[in-house]
């Protein structure tokens, strides 16, 4: 019998990433050599609310509400986009941790992940006009309760980083297009 030192309380993290690596090893081997399993195509309808702004974002059955704070001109009632972006890339990255980490039944009781960029909001606007904007310094910090070794450590974020779709969309360049859809009164 195990002891129970040993065995994973089933309301824990490592219990998850038990189920997690058992559940990501059958996709995969699903996954291997079909399209339907393996590639996903997300997408994400934002409308605009009148008088207010605010962005409503449907995601599946999922709603998010994106405003801006009140020195923005927002009435702060949601995260704003770039803030999406930076819980976004914590998601995945978190998410990516797990996946990596229940594949190779590596042990983490306890997970955060924060992320911060910088905005430098004059970018694009008079007198900035050379100056691209966006999210800069873009830096991630994971808290971590674990045995692992820190040379463990790092080899386990190099495959998340390797493998995690937000790091690499933020991280390299793609190619954006884009089209006008005129909407009937």
């Amino acid at each position: 019998m195990a002891s129970k030192e040993n065995t994973p309380d089933s309301q824990s993290l490592q219990a998850f990433l038990v189920q997690k690596g058992l559940f990501m090893d059958k996709w995969f081997k699903c996954a291997q050599n079909n399209d339907l399993i393996a590639i996903k195509k997300p997408k994400a309808l934002t409308i605009v609310e009148g008088r207010s702004g605010v962005r409503r974002i449907n995601i599946r059955n999922h709603q998010i509400i994106a405003d801006s704070p009140p020195e923005w001109a927002g009435y702060n009632l949601g995260p704003s986009a770039p803030e999406i972006v930076l819980g976004g890339l914590g998601a995945c990255i978190s998410h990516m941790f797990l996946v990596v980490a229940g594949l190779k039944n590596l042990p983490i009781n306890k997970l955060e992940v924060e992320t911060s960029g910088e905005l430098d909001l004059r970018k694009g606007g008079i007198g900035h006009e050379h100056e691209t904007p966006g999210l800069d310094n873009i830096h991630y910090t994971v808290r971590i309760d674990t045995k692992l070794t820190d040379s463990e450590l790092n080899s386990l974020r190099t495959e998340v980083e390797k493998v995690c779709p937000m790091y690499n969309v933020i991280k390299n360049p793609q190619t954006i297009t884009s089209s006008f859809v005129r909407i009937d009164k």
